[in-house]
């Protein structure tokens, strides 16, 4: 009996580290169904702007260790950049730093000569593949100018393929790149989604080393580009825009009834105007024809003056031709 349950638990045992044993092995520290990120770049920048505009003026890439060197502009860009991210613990191979942060890389590249294919952009198959895993994926799709169409091309049919959903997209590039008009509002709609409009090459670097390109540069992970709860804080947006918008009409409104108060008042100003306009207007008139009275009643007191002193005058002469004629005194 004790040979039968010995026998049952060696069995058991030995199931148990076969099924163990076909089980893949992953990271303790690395969690389970954690968000997926897809990374576009869209590059349109010279290296002549690179060299002597962009990176001389990025502070931080001082304290990362960018000695300022202007390198000769023959030097391939991708190892260029590469020499700036020697940094203390860091890898300076892009996908080498993806994984000492616990994700994959599938692809990745830069705006340099002879950049395209299937070296930087896997198929469409691989992608979708890879995708499909359950540990943390990352892609960094890199598209130069006028590779709008291949662009969409892949967004387009990862959009259609429904493997987008639960992923991060971060779009990376400069906002003339016509492959934003593109795809983006088809992503907009049914992915959370993060744009980063950028010329790229910065963002692109402190992505590549986990890093997210804020006023302090540390180790973060790509998922913690984003961890909050997406249709809460969209519920939470809108609320509050709908919040906004209704105070905004509600302000237009008072401000347009003070508008209409305010031009009721200048109405009843102009009104007010013309009539004492017209009131100064009778004034003057009424000045004038008093003036002229007074001038009539002077005239006329003259004119009875001299008419009086005439008359006295008549009588003072016809009294002394009658005295004269009659001899009455």
């Amino acid at each position: 009996m004790l040979k039968k349950f010995v026998g049952i638990i060696l069995v058991l045992t030995f199931f148990c580290s076969t099924v163990l044993a076909e089980q893949p092995i992953t990271d303790k520290n690395q969690p389970q169904n954690a968000l997926k990120f897809l990374i576009i770049v869209i590059e349109d920048f010279s290296q002549e702007k690179l060299f002597k505009s962009y990176l001389p003026n990025i502070k931080n890439l001082y304290e990362m260790g960018y000695s300022g060197i202007t390198l000769g502009n023959e030097l391939n860009l991708q190892e260029y950049i590469e020499d700036l991210l020697k940094l203390k613990g860091f890898e300076t191979n892009f996908p080498l730093l993806a994984k000492k942060y616990g994700y994959r890389v599938y692809a990745y590249g830069f705006n340099i000569k002879n950049y395209s294919g299937l070296e930087y952009l896997p198929s469409l198959q691989f992608m979708e593949s890879k995708f499909g895993d359950s540990e943390k994926n990352g892609f960094i799709l890199a598209f130069k100018r006028d590779q709008e169409k291949l662009a969409d091309k892949v967004v387009e049919k990862l959009y259609e393929s429904g493997e987008l959903r639960n992923t991060i997209v971060v779009v990376i590039g400069s906002g003339k790149s016509g492959v934003f008009t593109t795809f983006a509002n088809k992503i907009k709609k049914n992915v959370k989604v993060e744009f980063i409009l950028d010329d790229g090459i910065i963002p692109t670097i402190s992505l590549a080393l986990g890093i997210y390109p804020q006023e302090e540069w540390g180790p973060t992970l790509w998922s913690a580009i984003y961890t909050g709860d997406w249709e809460t804080e969209n519920q939470n947006r809108a609320k509050e825009q709908k919040e906004i918008l209704a105070f905004v009409l509600k302000l237009r409104k008072v401000i347009t009834e003070k508008d209409r108060e305010i031009k009721n008042f200048q109405k009843e100003k102009e009104k007010l105007l013309t009539k004492l306009m017209g009131k100064e207007h009778e004034s003057t008139s009424l000045h004038a024809t008093i003036k002229k009275l007074k001038l009539k009643i002077v005239i006329y007191k003259l004119t009875v003056f001299g008419l009086i002193i005439t008359g006295f005058f008549l009588l003072f002469l016809e009294y002394k031709l009658l005295k004269k004629k009659y001899l009455i005194f």
